[in-house]
């Protein structure tokens, strides 16, 4: 047999890896790059966007859901609330909220997003490898051992630490960051800091200003020391 001839199967490692890539570009549009910051798009709150970004995500992971949990507001609701800290749920409210998002910097506004998809492909990735029909208790389970193991604490210090969200030009940069911290969180491939993110929260950002170019952050994020 020819060399064209032959066809490379991918493999259900490969397979998901393309699936994660996929996600990301499909949530590309939702970003914009002004005078060399990430930012998302004028008008636009960060609920709406994330609702695209699932439906686009199921889509491409076409998990087994006949129960439809997926088209559920409630099911990204649960999941952002699993994933952030008290503090910064009313940027994700559903309903308009752009006086709340006027006090983060443009820069912050992309950073968060990031956070939520990336967390959601991590997800959708644990359900696909469980290889189950999806359920309330499945999805549950998935997401405690996501937010109570390395993964979500690698996900978040990946893109913290990255510093294109203050210095950004092409999205094609930020679609390499976010492939690289969901690649790392699947993975739990890289040396963790030690740093807690918040006092009432796991990893959710901190919202000031206090040494944050120092540490290699776009302004407006702190990372502080663990006691």
């Amino acid at each position: 047999m020819s060399a064209q001839g032959l066809v490379h199967k991918l493999s259900p490692s490969e397979l998901l890896d393309e699936k994660c890539r996929k996600s990301i570009e499909a949530i590309l549009p939702s970003f914009s790059i002004d005078f060399g910051h990430a930012s998302i798009p004028e008008d636009t709150n960060l609920w709406s966007l994330l609702e695209s970004a699932q439906t686009n995500v199921s889509q491409i992971f076409n998990l087994a859901d006949p129960a439809g949990f997926f088209s559920k507001q409630s099911t990204l609701q649960q999941i952002v609330r699993a994933v952030f800290p008290p503090s910064e749920l009313a940027f994700f409210a559903p309903e308009e909220h752009t006086e709340i998002l006027s006090c983060l910097e443009e820069s912050e506004k992309a950073l968060l997003l990031a956070q939520a998809v990336c967390a959601i492909i991590v997800v959708f990735a644990r359900l696909d490898d469980a290889g189950k029909e999806i359920c309330p208790g499945l999805l549950s389970t998935e997401l405690q051992l996501f937010t109570e193991g390395d993964q979500l604490k690698t996900l978040m210090v990946k893109l913290e630490n990255c510093h294109i969200w203050g210095k950004c030009y092409m999205k094609t940069q930020l679609e390499d960051a976010m492939l690289d911290a969901v690649e790392a969180a699947r993975r739990d491939n890289i040396d963790l800091p030690d740093v807690n993110l918040g006092v009432d929260a796991q990893y959710g950002i901190q919202l000031s200003e206090t040494n944050a170019r120092n540490m290699g952050l776009p302004c407006g994020f702190h990372i502080m020391a663990i006691n």
